[in-house]
């Protein structure tokens, strides 16, 4: 009995490292990729202030 309930405990563990992965994963990749975008919105909002001085109709 002991060692169904250690052989249960371990696949939970396994299952739950997977579970913490698959999330760990995306959220890694899209606060790494933040920086990125906000330099290129900034950048996109610096081409459209000029454009709006330069013609301003």
């Amino acid at each position: 009995m002991k060692l169904i309930q250690s052989e249960k405990m371990s696949n939970l563990g396994g299952m739950l490292a997977g579970v913490a992965y698959k999330i760990n994963n995306p959220v890694n990749c899209i606060s790494g990729n933040l920086v990125h975008a906000k330099t290129y919105v900034n950048d996109s909002l610096k081409l459209l202030r000029t454009y709006q001085e330069a013609i301003p109709n």
